[in-house]
């Protein structure tokens, strides 16, 4: 395969994740609009992180790092491991489609629930993690099926770096949560 056909090959793969994730972000979107919004936080791996920071539920600082790790780490490592097959680029569209309708559900019930508000919370629930998940995520896209002596240390490589990024979704993004929350807080009870 030639360098040129290759990086073509790339783009359109990138874009086709692109797009799959934003339609059915907009599904996950009007399926809240629909008034299904009772069983909505069900669907999203990120609501439960949400719901646990904002409610200021007492969970252990272990016990927040624990959830985090049983969350993202097994889906990374699922991830990494099926793509090395052919048949791994079914994986990566589920898992693109499926974070696409969980941050869209999430997103709609939270901008039900606080309105303009919603929308900056839920876009400070990806804050600052999704810069060290998205371009792992992006490089295992574009690694899938390359099959070199270097693989080994490449995953190894992207997984590090996701491991920041559940760190920075550990330590960081509570403290973002919280000050949009208290902003939040503060403007409603202010408004007339």
């Amino acid at each position: 395969m030639s360098i040129k056909w290759r990086k073509k090959h790339i783009y359109i793969t990138l874009k086709i994740h692109m797009i799959l994730f934003l339609g059915v972000f907009f599904v996950g979107v009007l399926l809240i609009s629909l008034r299904w919004a009772d069983e909505s936080f069900w669907l999203g791996y990120q609501a439960e992180n949400a719901l646990k920071q904002l409610t200021a539920v007492d969970i252990s600082p272990l016990g927040f790092l624990h959830f985090l790790l049983k969350n993202r780490l097994p889906i990374w490592i699922i991830l990494c491991i099926f793509t090395g097959f052919d048949r791994g680029k079914a994986a990566l569209l589920v898992f693109s489609g499926w974070t696409g309708l969980s941050l869209g559900v999430l997103s709609a019930a939270f901008a039900r629930q606080f309105s303009f508000f919603g929308i900056l919370l839920s876009g400070t629930i990806l804050v600052p993690q999704i810069f060290a998940y998205l371009p792992a995520y992006i490089v295992l896209i574009k690694n899938r099926r390359n099959r070199s002596a270097l693989l080994f240390l490449k995953y190894a490589l992207l997984s590090g770096i996701y491991v920041i990024g559940v760190i920075c979704e550990y330590f960081l993004n509570p403290w973002f949560l919280q000050k949009i929350y208290t902003v939040m807080h503060v403007f409603s009870h202010n408004t007339p």
